[in-house]
């Protein structure tokens, strides 16, 4: 599979996406689906964050305009979570473009170079390590 998505560690405060090199746009939203079945029945017991591991990428499929806009009107803007993509400079560069589509969501979106940055990232904003 393409997409795979589950959580980081047993706190279920962190949603791991992993991205292979090739995936498709319907992998994306069926593991989106997943993720907002999970945060139905999660506690509310703080924010949960999401790393988008897209290291193996260095391009989206096509038609990304058209599914990131999808997906971004799944989202709820006023959720307290933090998206951290981690990739090449060029997933950095649509990640701005991404931005742009809703300036509502464009605070949660940040960019990163390896899982690591990601995790001091959280850490940062957060207070507190993931376990893993």
């Amino acid at each position: 599979m393409g997409v795979t998505v589950d959580w980081y560690d047993d706190s279920r405060r962190i949603i791991h996406w992993k991205f292979e090199r090739d995936w498709t746009w319907e992998e994306y939203h069926t593991a989106a689906a997943w993720i907002r079945a999970q945060l139905k029945t999660t506690p509310e017991n703080g924010p949960i964050d999401v790393i988008m591991d897209l290291t193996r990428n260095r391009i989206f499929p096509r038609d990304w305009g058209a599914n990131i806009r999808k997906a971004q009107s799944e989202e709820d803007p006023t959720w307290d979570y933090t998206i951290i993509a981690v990739g090449s400079e060029v997933i950095k560069g649509l990640l701005k473009v991404a931005r742009t589509f809703n300036r509502n969501l464009a605070p949660h979106y940040h960019a990163v170079s390896s899982i690591e940055d990601a995790l001091r990232y959280i850490l940062s904003i957060r207070g507190k390590p993931a376990e893993k």
